[in-house]
């Protein structure tokens, strides 16, 4: 009689951790998921024509991202034309509108940093060189 009770017992402490493992898995997707969103920050802009500065302003006001460049970069740089952004992720919205532009941009963590078009090309040739060490 022991014997089955002890059976017994057992199958329903494993059921019972099955279900606590189930658990916590479940909390931990769900805790996943929240966080994915968090970082994919949409943003929308609908504008005719906007400056550089005014872009980044708007990014800036929107997502929270610091913006770093050197004055002259934007200065120099042609209006952005025709931005129906609506509700797009930031790195689309960037891409859309720094296409035409003499520079790039990259993004680390909560900064976004734009870089000339020479730096860029440096960079594109540092990578190729180190992509292939015995070539």
């Amino acid at each position: 009689m022991t014997k089955i009770l002890n059976r017994d017992w057992r199958k329903s402490r494993h059921k019972i951790w099955l279900k606590m493992r189930l658990t916590t898995l479940l909390v931990f997707a769900c805790c996943l998921q929240i966080s994915a969103k968090g970082i994919a920050q949409k943003v929308s802009i609908k504008a005719k024509q906007l400056s550089v500065a005014q872009f980044i302003r708007e990014i800036h006001r929107q997502t929270g991202y610091q913006f770093f460049f050197n004055d002259d970069l934007i200065k120099n740089a042609p209006d952005i034309k025709n931005v129906p952004l609506v509700n797009v992720p930031l790195e689309a919205a960037l891409k859309n509108a720094f296409a035409h532009q003499p520079f790039s941009y990259k993004i680390v963590e909560k900064t976004i940093t734009l870089l000339p078009e020479k730096d860029r090309n440096h960079l594109k040739i540092r990578q190729l060189f180190s992509q292939n060490p015995g070539g």
